[in-house]
């Protein structure tokens, strides 16, 4: 498995990414799972979603999966896309948080969560292959029960190791393993410029393509807003 592209979480007003999944254990509660007519290696769950923190209660503000297959029972009865993309995938539409929760959304109380999220706070030292397993020079673990925010701690990168059981590289290590050293952090004006001029004289389907790409990135980073919103109580 590749790195994953993680989900999102506001808190005090900034955007972490959170290398916990929340939703995964409501699709497991509900016995579901969306299914996509085509997913990519860095996103296996087939959707990045946005959690914001308000006061003491943890909920699920944002949705975005591309290409989800709808039921055959839900044809026709979900809430229109706010943002459709006129893509050249039959029989799909954009995964959004009022297909799940069309009474609750965007403010979705996340009752279901009873665990501890991860935040990487620190910027990250080595770039791991494989899940949410790179190395940041510290993190915030918020333990969550049924929705409520019962602590919140900071640890840094090395303590953090210690508790989960990780290793924690030295010199020694990083001299025997360049290919851990950091990944550049993306850079999406570059992407789209590097896109642009890829794309010149291709086929038509590879500009749907793009197309397709740009409206991904367009819509996952929208995400790493507020929702704009906030809970009465």
């Amino acid at each position: 498995m590749t790195a994953q592209t993680p989900d999102v979480l506001i808190l005090n007003g900034r955007c972490f990414d959170l290398y916990t999944t929340p939703l995964e254990r409501y699709f497991k509660r509900i016995e579901w799972q969306p299914k996509y007519a085509r997913w990519c290696s860095n996103n296996l769950r087939g959707y990045v979603a946005r959690w914001e923190v308000f006061g003491e209660r943890l909920f699920l503000t944002g949705l975005f999966g591309m290409s989800w297959i709808v039921p055959a029972h839900l044809v026709g009865k979900l809430p229109p896309d706010p943002d459709p993309f006129e893509g050249y995938w039959v029989g799909v539409k954009s995964l959004r948080l009022p297909d799940l929760f069309p009474d609750q959304a965007p403010l979705v109380f996340a009752e279901w969560v009873t665990e501890r999220l991860v935040v990487p706070t620190g910027p990250r030292l080595v770039y791991m292959h494989l899940g949410f397993g790179s190395l940041h020079a510290a993190y915030r673990t918020i333990d969550v029960e049924a929705g409520y925010i019962h602590s919140i701690r900071d640890w840094d990168g090395r303590e953090w190791a210690r508790e989960t059981g990780r290793f924690w590289p030295d010199d020694e290590w990083y001299k025997n393993h360049p290919e851990a050293l950091v990944w550049p952090e993306r850079d999406i004006e570059k992407k789209e410029a590097s896109a642009e001029s890829e794309s010149d004289g291709e086929p038509e389907e590879d500009e749907d393509i793009e197309a397709d790409f740009r409206y991904e990135l367009a819509q996952s980073d929208a995400l790493r807003k507020p929702c704009g919103q906030a809970p009465s109580e």
